[in-house]
């Protein structure tokens, strides 16, 4: 198993590194993005001009449960870096995100 933490560095197929606190902050904030473009674009659609914000959904972000205690914690302040707030958190319960 990979020991992962708050400053351990991942490198690419190219071998170019990066902290992987600002993976994590990266792909969730690119998540929750998507998510809303994609919610804007489908409202739009359907006639509805109003713009969404990061706190009008709910997100719900869940990991494997091999994953260790510190990795669970460095997803939560990846999460809180991008604006994020856990309100609930257990092991045998999804990560639940409140933004």
């Amino acid at each position: 198993m990979v020991h992962v933490t708050k400053r351990s560095v991942i490198a690419d197929e190219n071998g170019k590194k990066c902290n992987a606190m600002e993976i994590f902050s990266i792909f969730i904030k690119h998540l929750a993005d998507s998510v809303i473009e994609d919610a804007e674009k489908k409202l739009k659609q359907d006639g509805d001009i109003r713009d969404i914000r990061l706190s009008d959904i709910d997100f719900f972000i869940t990991v494997p449960s091999y994953w260790d205690d510190t990795v669970r914690m460095l997803m939560i302040e990846a999460a809180k870096s991008v604006s994020f707030h856990p309100y609930k958190f257990s092991k045998f319960s999804p990560l639940q995100i409140q933004c």
